[in-house]
């Protein structure tokens, strides 16, 4: 069963990630230690998409 995308926002912010940005359902996630951001689309409760 594929992970939903509340249970990825949940990892990335117990990783250090804090959301820099969002639009719609695109929000943009950034880490004091890594460059760049990380973007996670959809509704909280879709399936993340495995790519």
């Amino acid at each position: 069963m594929p992970k939903k995308i509340r249970d990825l926002l949940k990892d990335l912010r117990a990783a250090g990630f804090s959301i820099d940005r969002q639009k719609g359902s695109h929000r943009q996630f950034k880490h004091q230690k890594v460059n760049g951001v990380i973007t996670v689309s959809g509704a909280e409760g879709d399936d993340a998409k495995t790519y």
